[in-house]
């Protein structure tokens, strides 16, 4: 899979993380020697670490320029996962008044039934039937390293001795060179509380330091399921909408019918056949995604040039394409013109 992450303005390292909070939203983990260990997030230099700040050993990382998602995930009975959802979601249904009840019905759930539990370890790793337990969510797409073929291995040995090995969990730090990314998402457990603010907060503060916008961005999507190989539904649906869900996206798709249909869905409609179609008027969009191959994005050219409003429209949207096509030319150029590498490649 080619990058396929929406792009982020770069942020300065430090601005909008909270250490203050971070330091007391503690998160549980059982470590080799089965011993319980209460652990923290750190922020520095655009790298996320949880660590245990008795020993300074750092059990994960993550770089801030990967991160798509965070939410808050709630789970009322840990062995059933039906009774979890996440914070975003009951706060949309039921408003704040009643996620204010639910966060503190959850709270107290788990602080009772640490009191309660017996045995080393168990207020912090709670295993309790008709518990509730938290988690912080957090949705990731890091770039693989590169292929090396015998030729760079052969170079790497003349030019530093072959005393210097990759990583597999080494970061490509640059955030301009894309590759191909894998899914490598978190999911930290929360250790009993009372108190979801701070919770709410450290969110708040790993969206920040990520660049992920402060509102939910609405999308069109728009996929021709005849392309190529014919596999830009199915792209849609197992990597596209998965991954506009994980960051809070909303989105509307057109699956086109016929050569024109996507010409036609971004011309203007008066308001009597938006409702007849049950379609919003592109202007009520952040951006637009083209899946396909080279055609289906002049394709939604050719109809935004047919607006009146044509100048202001181009403007406003963010235009993405996920190449679905035979050779996906178009969007090959697009990232050369951009001065942008695929730092994935076999010599």
């Amino acid at each position: 899979m080619v990058d396929a992450k929406l792009q982020k303005p770069l942020l300065d390292s430090s601005h909008g993380w909270d250490d203050e909070v971070a330091s007391q939203v503690a998160f549980s983990h059982s470590s080799p020697e089965n011993n319980d260990l209460n652990l923290f997030l750190t922020y520095e230099s655009d790298i996320l670490k949880l660590q245990d700040p008795s020993t300074g050993h750092v059990v994960d990382r993550i770089n801030v320029n990967d991160i798509i998602g965070v939410e808050i995930e709630f789970c009322l009975d840990e062995k059933d996962k039906e009774t979890c959802t996440t914070r975003s979601a009951v706060k949309g249904i039921q408003g704040q008044e009643n996620m204010e009840a639910l966060e503190n019905n959850i709270g107290k759930k788990m602080i009772d039934s640490s009191s309660n539990a017996s045995g080393r370890g168990a207020a912090i790793c709670p295993s309790w039937e008709g518990g509730a337990t938290a988690y912080l969510n957090i949705y990731a797409y890091p770039r693989a390293l590169p292929r090396r073929g015998i030729f760079q291995q052969v170079k790497e040995c003349f030019t530093n001795g072959g005393n210097e090995s990759i990583d597999d969990n080494e970061y490509i730090s640059d955030p301009h060179i894309l590759g191909h990314r894998f899914e490598k998402h978190r999911r930290y457990k929360l250790q009993p509380t009372e108190d979801f603010d701070k919770a709410s907060t450290l969110v708040k503060s790993i969206r920040h330091v990520s660049g992920l916008h402060s509102r939910s961005r609405r999308y069109l999507v728009v996929v021709n399921p005849f392309s190529g190989r014919k596999t830009g539904r199915e792209t849609y649906e197992k990597i596209v909408k998965k991954m506009l869900n994980e960051s809070h996206s909303n989105h509307d798709v057109l699956i086109t019918k016929r050569a024109g249909h996507a010409i036609e869905r971004m011309m203007e409609k008066n308001g009597d056949a938006l409702v007849a179609a049950e379609e919003k008027d592109i202007a009520e969009y952040d951006g637009i995604i083209a899946m396909g191959g080279d055609g289906i994005l002049a394709e939604i050219l050719e109809g935004l040039k047919k607006r009146r409003d044509y100048d202001s429209i181009v403007q406003k949207l963010t235009f993405g394409i996920v190449g679905c096509g035979t050779s996906n030319g178009l969007a090959a150029s697009i990232l050369h013109a951009a001065k942008v590498s695929n730092h994935t490649q076999e010599v």
